[in-house]
């Protein structure tokens, strides 16, 4: 470096790119890892709403379901019929909920309640809450278990149990 001439040498101007090129690559680095860690949780934030979703129509659609109420029941799905008032002809209700696994939905009857479904589980119990419930008489709790996952998100499970009041008669 020369005195008495102002401005920089080559080799300041130089040293001064590098530093700026580091902190900038450093700072992209930091920025990416920002942008990811904002779209994971955005999504699982998605998958929190969707498994709330199901697990919600899944204990309020099985609510009022009488003791004749339950007309099908495997691991894959249910159908019912609920009485949603006074037992007239309009207060009365058949519906299905139901897993495809061909194509990672939940069904209510037949339409799509939720997507990015990786397993789903119906079981049906017996009033005491463990044994397992083989006649349709028998049933007294209803269980869903949800698996809810992406590629890009791990797979979170949700669980809901039901027990008709109506059920205990």
């Amino acid at each position: 470096m020369q005195r008495g001439k102002e401005g920089f040498t080559l080799i300041e101007l130089i040293l001064v790119m590098v530093i700026i090129g580091v902190i900038g690559g450093l700072g992209a680095i930091a920025l990416s890892n920002i942008v990811e860690g904002y779209s994971l949780a955005v999504e699982g934030t998605e998958l929190s709403q969707k498994g709330q979703l199901a697990l919600t129509k899944f204990s309020v659609e099985l609510a009022p379901v009488n003791s004749t109420g339950i007309n099908a029941f495997t691991s894959a799905g249910v159908a019912f019929t609920a009485d949603y008032g006074n037992a007239t002809l309009s207060d009365v209700e058949t519906h299905a909920i139901s897993y495809d696994s061909a194509n990672g939905l939940l069904l209510y009857d037949a339409h799509t309640l939720i997507d990015m479904v990786q397993g789903a589980t119906f079981s049906y119990y017996q009033s005491d809450g463990t044994t397992v419930a083989t006649a349709a008489e028998d049933i007294r709790i209803l269980q869903l278990e949800l698996i809810l996952g992406s590629s890009d998100v791990s797979s979170k499970t949700f669980t809901a149990r039901v027990a008709p009041v109506d059920l205990f008669d």
